[in-house]
C-alpha cells in the first residue's frame, strides 16, 4: 500500500508543478480520464510483421508510459519475495496487453469512472494476474 501512496504522491505533485489546482489534477488522474487516453491504443491497434500500430502522438505516449510505470512497479518484491502490490507479473506480457485488461475493467465496472487511475489500474492488473498462494 506504501508504493501505491507514493506513486500517488508523483503523480499529483507533477500535476501541481504543472501549476494546476488540486481540483484538476484529481479529475486528470480518474480511471474515465485514463480509460479515454488508453482506448485509442486499444481500438486503433493493428499488428504487421509482430508491430503494434497505433498514433504516434503525446496522448498514446501518456498512456504507454503510465503502464511501463505500473508494470516496473508491479515487478518489485518485498524481503521474502512477494509482490508489493499483489499482482504476479508474467514473464511474456505487452504494454497493450495491461492496456486492454485496464480499458475492459473499468468498461465491466462504470461506477469505478471517478476512482484514482492507479488503484483501479491495480485492481485490473490483479484481477488477470493474480498470485498463487505459496
Amino acid at each position: 500500500m506504501r508504493s501505491v501512496l507514493l506513486i500517488l504522491f508523483a503523480l499529483c505533485s507533477a500535476s501541481f508543478v504543472r501549476g494546476e489546482t488540486p481540483e484538476e489534477a484529481r479529475a486528470k488522474l480518474t480511471a474515465e480520464r485514463w480509460m479515454s487516453l488508453c482506448r485509442a491504443v486499444t481500438d486503433g491497434s493493428g499488428a504487421a510483421n509482430g508491430d503494434v500500430l497505433v498514433d504516434n502522438d503525446f496522448v498514446t505516449g501518456e498512456c504507454f508510459g503510465a503502464f511501463k510505470t505500473l508494470i516496473e512497479v508491479a515487478r518489485i518484491v518485498d524481503d521474502h519475495g512477494n509482490p508489493v502490490l499483489g499482482v504476479c507479473v508474467p514473464r511474456v506480457s505487452t504494454y497493450t496487453q495491461w492496456i486492454a485488461i485496464f480499458v475492459d475493467s473499468v468498461k465491466r465496472h462504470p461506477k469505478r469512472y471517478n476512482d484514482p487511475f492507479i488503484l483501479v489500474a491495480i485492481a485490473s492488473a490483479k484481477e488477470a494476474f493474480p498470485c498463487r498462494s505459496k
